[in-house]
């Protein structure tokens, strides 16, 4: 608020211009993200920021296509990480009877922990299959049991280096296969 635009007036087309030509960034970025609920408000998140990227555009930044890709793009998964914090906290009043003498059931923490067991047992399972065999290694040695880089390379006869580049590889293709459900 308050901030003078950074560009000069000829160097970008009028915002009405580059709004028509950015729809389809904030209806591919809906998509890529895999979003459906609050779609509306999600869009009105991206205009916004299509807006912003256009007000403080410099184009010693580089080209104002990428810029606002990024700039977009950024200030959605912002919006989505904020709300599902949000979403993900239960405020005590919300908790608490009507009845104030009446006690609150809590869910069996066993049957809670099992089911929770039972999903971290298929994630791992579908985990597994993506990795390579050193992957896997890392994974479980590493991620899982929290063995050092350092005492991997060592059993493994090879160099701390080694080791990193296969975690690196292990965590992307975790990312990418989680990105999705998460």
């Amino acid at each position: 608020m308050g901030k003078t635009p950074h560009r000069e007036p000829a160097t970008l087309p009028p915002f009405e211009h580059i709004y028509d030509q950015f729809q389809p960034l904030l209806y591919s970025t809906l998509k890529k993200y895999h979003i459906y609920r609050d779609r509306e408000d999600i869009l009105q998140v991206g205009r916004l920021a299509l807006w912003e990227a256009y007000v403080n555009y410099d184009p010693r930044q580089g080209a104002f296509a990428a810029y606002a890709t990024r700039y977009v793009r950024g200030r959605i998964l912002n919006y989505l990480n904020r709300t599902h914090k949000q979403a993900m906290t239960v405020p005590f009043s919300a908790i608490r009877t009507e009845d104030e003498e009446q006690e609150v059931e809590w869910p069996d923490p066993a049957s809670e922990e099992l089911y929770q067991s039972c999903e971290w047992q298929e994630l791992l399972a579908m985990v597994a299959q993506l990795l390579s065999p050193r992957e896997q290694l890392i994974f479980q040695e590493h991620l899982l049991h929290d063995m050092s880089l350092s005492d991997l390379a060592a059993r493994e006869q090879v160099s701390v280096h080694t080791v990193k580049t296969w975690k690196k590889r292990a965590l992307k293709k975790i990312r990418r296969a989680l990105s999705p459900t998460l």
